[in-house]
């Protein structure tokens, strides 16, 4: 046995990181990645498969090896198979109703917390700002490029922000959004930083918001953080201990990533704040970030 290089895990084979934090370091190392795909594919190596059968339907499914365990052949038997749980139906019912936990974030918010939404892993990762926790693999992407950017000075400075804007739905029901990263300029101005897997019908509520009380905002999609990774060109020794390692959850991978959108936009700033270019010859975009609806 021995242990993984970055998370300190016990691994038992002979690999020198656990399969979490070398789906992240492979995602996060694409010259790599690819490297290794060319190698498997000119030798005719394909990644092992395994038949499982659904506990619910019964139907035979071909999965990849690491997901053997998996039980179902669909997220619609997954969830049917749930529902016939007498313990996850007595679970149920004993959870708050919708409107319970609304009231309950929304004191949070009001307090000050971090509350977010959504299903995503949380990561703790080292910055140049400290050790912080992040949502997602995106957001340890932008941590990784804005690390950069404050280090070449093309910024001064960073932070995971706990801003908030308010907004209203079309039904009339108050919501608060949560930004992800505010970003100082060097004459003083700041803007927003929104990483964003795909577009939902309310993120144009979100943004009109903030446009409306005079914010700027930028929304990183999976197309905006590859560009930005390629202009880095980290070499082994300057890339940050956060690209390697020191995760507390699982993130996506690279082949997760592949099916979210990749695209580009940006909430342009009101008179209230007069924010500038980022000095990163940044293309004008079009912003977003993901919020949970109170």
């Amino acid at each position: 046995m021995s242990k993984c290089i970055d998370c300190k895990k016990i691994i038992t084979n002979k690999a020198i990181r656990c399969m979490k934090c070398n789906s992240i370091f492979l995602h996060l190392n694409t010259d790599l990645n690819k490297k290794i795909s060319l190698g498997m594919k000119k030798n005719g190596i394909k990644r092992k498969t395994v038949i499982i059968i659904c506990k619910y339907c019964g139907r035979k499914k071909e999965v990849y090896h690491n997901y053997k365990n998996q039980q179902t052949c669909s997220v619609s038997c997954a969830a049917k198979l749930r529902a016939l749980d007498p313990v996850y139906i007595n679970k149920l019912s004993k959870a708050l109703t919708a409107k319970e936990w609304s009231i309950i974030n929304k004191k949070a918010y009001k307090d000050g917390k971090l509350v977010a939404g959504g299903t995503t892993k949380w990561i703790d990762i080292e910055t140049s700002n400290g050790k912080i926790r992040v949502q997602g693999s995106y957001e340890v992407r932008a941590c990784k490029i804005l690390d950069n950017w404050k280090l070449k000075g093309k910024i001064t400075n960073w932070e995971y922000t706990k801003d908030r804007i308010p907004y209203t739905d079309e039904e009339g029901n108050s919501h608060i959004y949560l930004l992800d990263f505010k970003v100082f300029n060097k004459n003083g101005t700041f803007y927003y930083i929104e990483t964003k897997g795909w577009k939902k019908e309310i993120d144009d509520l979100k943004w009109k918001a903030a446009k409306e009380q005079g914010y700027k905002l930028k929304v990183w999609f999976d197309k905006q953080l590859i560009k930005y990774e390629k202009l880095l060109r980290w070499s082994k020794s300057e890339t940050p201990s956060c690209l390697l390692g020191n995760s507390g959850g699982s993130t996506r991978t690279g082949r997760q990533i592949v099916g979210h959108q990749r695209e580009s936009m940006q909430v342009t700033s009101g008179q209230v704040i007069k924010a500038t270019d980022d000095g990163c010859n940044e293309p004008e975009t079009k912003v977003s970030r993901r919020s949970p609806n109170l």
